[in-house]
């Protein structure tokens, strides 16, 4: 990735599928992901990843670089407190794709919901960057996917 073509773009729910492959193959081997989900497939795991990223989508606030080279979830101040709202509405979907039908996935996801901080600021939800485009630089490249300005 040419840090000079990092421009974000608003990714829209038309780009989530795409975005989802991307980031099962980004996500691959990632030992918190395969945790609750020991046995998933490729396809498993970008269905996985659109469930993830379609509230951000539809929120406004999933962006992408470079095509589908990267791409983050960023909720900015004033959206940062809907973050375990988001969350809870995708558990629905995810927890038949999860071993142990979601227990591990909620546990985890419960812990982290306990301990978020209780100051707004930016959230990043979800960051990814296509293997193909990974690098030394990749990944403050992918999280530099956020806009300068923002509606919080």
């Amino acid at each position: 990735m040419d840090p000079g073509r990092m421009v974000p773009e608003q990714a829209s729910e038309a780009h989530v599928a795409d975005l989802a492959v991307m980031f099962a193959a980004a996500f691959r081997d990632d030992a918190m992901i395969r945790w609750p989900m020991p046995d998933a497939t490729p396809a498993m795991l970008a269905e996985f990843f659109g469930v993830l990223l379609t509230p951000y989508a539809r929120s406004g606030v999933l962006w992408k670089i470079h095509g589908y080279d990267g791409a983050a979830a960023w909720l900015p101040p004033a959206m940062a407190g809907r973050f375990c709202e988001i969350e809870q509405s995708t558990r629905a979907a995810i927890n038949p794709l999860t071993g142990g039908g979601g227990a591990r996935y909620a546990a985890f996801w419960d812990w982290l919901n306990a301990h978020l901080p209780d100051e707004p600021g930016w959230f990043l939800d979800l960051v990814a960057v296509a293997p193909s485009a990974q690098g030394p630089r990749a990944w403050p490249q992918a999280c530099s996917a956020r806009p300068r300005a923002s509606p919080g």
